[in-house]
């Protein structure tokens, strides 16, 4: 039994100073930067359609939503996102009337008239917003639109549409949230929309028309 023992902690021995050695490719090193991801592998991007187009590309800024629009918006649960602190000062212009320096700040006269004392300076307000995390792509590709890091939701087959929080206004709207029903293709009760009804794009290819797609944010 001693010489059974005495066996077996040498092999134990041997085997520490002695470790399996790992497969090259996975001790590999390169010396450029990995090529990135890029959404355009696995479908178009930006994604075709007027109702991508409108929102992501020529809707305002929503300040008192969720900030600019992006994919999140609609499909929260797909990307990943980090709370964004931002402080919006609010200048009186004089009438009883204010003006948001978050809505403004791109304006010259804007710029001038905070700069010279004719706005005055009443308050500074603290804003919350989800944002997506920019996802990095190789240097020499340049997409006019930003590609986002998507999370494990984004694999699971299904297109799901899932308003971010930031956009459900349950006191405007009865106490309910935000959602989107994908058979009649409708969005309700989204803080963005101005109307109480539902809202949706023409779907041609379904028949379905537009409702309410005149003045639809706000």
């Amino acid at each position: 039994m001693l010489r059974i023992a005495t066996l077996l902690l040498g092999l134990g021995l041997w085997a520490c100073n002695n470790p399996v050695p790992l497969e090259p490719s996975l001790s590999s090193r390169t010396g450029t930067a990995p090529t990135g991801s890029n959404c355009a592998g696995c479908h178009a991007y930006p994604v075709g359609g007027v109702n991508h187009q409108f929102h992501l590309m020529h809707a305002d800024s929503l300040k008192t939503g969720n900030g600019p629009i992006t994919c999140l918006d609609c499909h929260c649960k797909t990307l990943v996102e980090r709370d964004q602190t931002i402080f919006d000062s609010i200048y009186a212009i004089g009438g009883g009337k204010s003006v948001s320096a978050y809505d403004s700040a791109s304006s010259a006269g804007f710029r001038s008239a905070v700069g010279s004392g004719q706005y005055n300076l009443i308050r500074v307000d603290t804003l919350v917003h989800h944002r997506p995390v920019p996802l990095p792509g190789p240097a020499d590709r340049v997409t006019f639109l930003q590609e986002w890091m998507t999370g494990v939701d984004h694999l699971n087959g299904i297109m799901d549409v899932k308003f971010d929080p930031a956009n459900s206004d349950p006191a405007r709207y009865n106490s309910k949230t935000a959602v989107f029903d994908p058979v009649m293709e409708t969005c309700s009760a989204v803080a963005c929309h101005v109307h109480s009804t539902p809202y949706r794009w023409p779907a041609p290819s379904k028949g379905l028309t537009g409702l309410n797609v005149n003045a639809s944010l706000k």
